[in-house]
């Protein structure tokens, strides 16, 4: 199977984004049906490519919606760019091939307002999130739905780039240009995020704030436009996404999993 983002729209300010999967069942491709599975809402393209996992029977998608490809995108008045968690509707173990179903962001948690602390609390739910209060409730909340969205935090802020996962972990990178159409600035961002739910896992990935014991979501990376993310798991704990920035700069970010991520013994015996 293929999935690929696809833009729909005569003119740029206009354009919304649909997701498609690609069967490739039989030896000549003209053969190969294409089938939508997901749309957005407003101006929200899928131009990057997405990061693809399966769970269980569940096969999950991941992508961010926005577009940076000239100057002109630096000015454009654009609607609020989103994450994107959902489930392959027509997966089930396998695929489903007599099915059609296609699935909208009103199938989706909203967990764009969602705040989990060190404490194992929530806040920001609300009827999409099942009103939780806790971070299990929350999973359980997600799960029954078709998958996730998540605002971008800033305005005019929109993906870039292909995500990353490892270890139940969705790494994303962000930008948001200058205004000034003579400057290559603008800064970019790092979201890491439970892949289940979209939000702050409940153990800190990235850090949290000791005062308040929010656990953060996301990093700056400073100015540039961020690349894809390049995921190093060495001896040490956890792992270290590396991001070069449009400027040349190379960032890394130690961050944590929330599952296993690493091979190695489950147990040993020496003989004599």
């Amino acid at each position: 199977m293929i999935y690929a983002g696809v833009v729909q729209g005569l003119y740029i300010a206009q354009q919304t984004g649909y997701f498609v999967r690609m069967l490739t069942n039989d030896n000549n491709p003209s053969n190969w049906p294409v089938s939508m599975i997901f749309q957005t809402s407003g101006y929200r393209p899928l131009l990057y490519a997405p990061a693809v996992s399966v769970r269980g029977n569940d096969l999950w998608i991941y992508i961010a919606s926005g577009r940076f490809l000239h100057n002109y995108d630096k000015t454009l008045t654009i609607d609020t760019q989103k994450l994107y968690g959902f489930k392959d509707p027509c997966f089930n173990g396998s695929l489903i091939s007599t099915c059609t179903t296609v699935i909208t962001e009103a199938d989706l948690a909203d967990v764009s307002s969602v705040v989990v602390k060190i404490d194992g609390t929530v806040s920001g739910t609300g009827s999409t999130t099942g009103n939780a209060t806790n971070f299990d409730a929350l999973k359980t909340a997600v799960n029954a739905k078709k998958g996730w969205m998540a605002n971008l935090s800033t305005t005019n802020e929109r993906g870039v780039a292909k995500p990353a996962l490892v270890g139940d972990v969705a790494l994303f990178t962000t930008y948001i240009p200058t205004t000034d159409v003579c400057s290559s600035g603008g800064s970019g961002y790092l979201y890491a995020l439970y892949a289940l739910t979209g939000t702050a896992y409940n153990k800190p990935i990235i850090g949290y704030n000791a005062s308040t014991g929010e656990i953060f979501k996301k990093s700056t990376m400073g100015v540039g436009t961020p690349s894809s993310i390049s995921i190093h798991m060495g001896r040490e704990k956890g792992g270290r996404a590396y991001i070069q920035q449009s400027t040349g700069a190379i960032m890394n970010v130690e961050f944590q999993t929330a599952a296993k991520a690493k091979s190695g013994y489950v147990l040993w015996r020496e003989k004599w």
